[in-house]
């Protein structure tokens, strides 16, 4: 049965019998026109809200530290979650279209593990670092980072939980819409109520807060949706295959955390706060063009594993190249748009930020081809060809570290956005060799399907 004709039947709820064990029998299907592409559109605007607040609020060079301190907390998230994240998705699509629910059950108890052992780790780290801090904002800001990459890893690993179950809209409600929104609401009171001074370590510790309640409410939805979260005995072929996965992909994790985030960091020891500030800016403008194709891995994730596990490599590649032509004609308007438009879409950030112009350009073309390549990386991971994509993608960060260690010190912000971009290209290129190698299929916007 190809998965075409399994996700046109509706599912069935998850099962509330008095066991605290039910889980349900089959994944929802979701329209990815409607639910998704609706939630995506709302985080689209609240994050593009979000950074208009954060670059008017704080100015180029307040918002050059804040940038840096979420470069070292997203890195730090990534280690917490510690690959769990990917690995659940692909483990509880495939184990219900199986329906091995016995092995949902224990992937997720065993990952609950994993990400209590990484939080008390990252919190205990980021107490001693703040105490050994130079001034009481560095202190706020170590501590700040350590929460808030606490919170995203909690509300990763439900969310991925959500995502593996095919309710993808729950998924991307907690994590694209309520972080940004909650992010916003503590903003705006602390601006109203005037109790904190324009800072970075303020708006750090507003986003901290929206992590941590979006968890709160991860946890609750997914207690709603299934209870249990195991304690059942893992054996010793599954822990070791587990850990081996999810090593590959905590490398993963770290490497497109740097891919994204070192010109972020390094920019700090090459070039001023206000450059970074004004790369910042670029990147959230230029980074909207790469959303439709986002909208599209989370909705196709959970499809593409069950595909596999069904053995439907064709129905494997309809499902990826169908989502990427749509995707990538979403993103040539959005792409057209911040082109033309680019010096209006700067000045609504504030004075200090016309000179990003180039970097805008720059990072606008490279997620142009990210989109047109489609999603690559997320069909060898929700295959298992996580070590193909984890050589594909040390490629690619080490060709944006060179990068910017070459371009950055001549040419500030646009030089790394160019390094980022050649990084993004290098590395889906690589990654759609590699899946026509390991899954005989070629899954790009442009790819004709038999």
């Amino acid at each position: 049965m190809t998965l075409a004709a399994t996700t046109r039947v509706p599912a069935p709820k998850a099962l509330r019998a008095a066991s605290s064990t039910a889980i349900p029998t089959a994944p929802r299907a979701l329209d990815a026109g409607s639910l998704g592409v609706a939630l995506r559109v709302a985080a689209l605007g609240l994050t593009t809200v979000l950074g208009f607040v954060l670059a008017r609020w704080l100015g180029p060079a307040e918002l050059g530290r804040y940038e840096a301190a979420m470069g070292w907390s997203a890195l730090l998230a990534v280690l917490i979650v510690a690959g769990t994240d990917r690995l659940l998705v692909r483990e509880t699509a495939a184990g219900i279209a199986r329906e091995d629910h016995a092995r949902v059950r224990r992937v997720r108890a065993w990952s609950a593990l994993r990400l209590r052992n990484g939080t008390l780790l990252a919190i205990g780290a980021g107490g001693v670092a703040a105490a050994f801090a130079g001034d009481v904002a560095s202190a706020s800001l170590v501590l700040s980072g350590a929460i808030l990459a606490a919170g995203t890893a909690g509300t990763r690993r439900r969310a991925a939980i959500l995502q593996g179950l095919g309710r993808v809209g729950a998924s991307q409600f907690v994590e694209l819409v309520l972080v940004p929104g909650l992010a916003l609401v503590a903003i705006a009171g602390a601006v109203l109520a005037g109790a904190v001074a324009r800072s970075a370590s303020a708006a750090l510790a507003c986003q901290a807060f929206a992590a941590v309640t979006a968890f709160l409410v991860a946890r609750a939805w997914l207690v709603r949706s299934t209870t249990d979260e195991g304690g059942r005995a893992l054996a010793d072929g599954e822990l070791r295959a587990w850990r081996t996965t999810s090593f590959a992909l905590l490398a993963m994790g770290v490497l497109s955390v740097l891919q994204g985030k070192a010109d972020i960091v390094l920019c700090a020891a090459l070039t001023g706060d206000a450059e970074i500030g004004r790369l910042g800016v670029a990147t959230r403008i230029g980074n909207l063009v790469a959303v439709p194709l986002l909208v599209a891995n989370a909705v196709i994730a959970p499809q593409l594993a069950r595909a596999h596990a069904q053995g439907d490599a064709t129905g494997l590649a309809r499902i990826a190249v169908g989502s990427a032509r749509r995707a990538s004609g979403f993103a040539a308007v959005l792409a057209a748009g911040a082109l033309l438009f680019a010096d209006p879409l700067l000045a609504l950030f504030g004075t200090g930020y016309g000179d990003a112009r180039p970097a805008l350009f720059a990072v606008v073309v490279a997620q142009l081809v990210n989109v047109a390549m489609g999603s690559v990386g997320l069909a060898l991971l929700m295959t298992g060809h996580e070590r193909s994509a984890l050589v594909g993608l040390v490629a690619g960060v080490l060709v944006d570290l060179v990068g910017i260690v070459w371009l950055v010190p001549q040419h500030g912000a646009f030089g790394a956005a160019l390094a980022r971009g050649a990084g993004l290209v290098v590395w889906n290129v690589l990654l759609a060799i590699a899946v026509r190698r390991r899954l005989g299929v070629a899954i790009e916007a442009w790819t004709v399907i038999r």
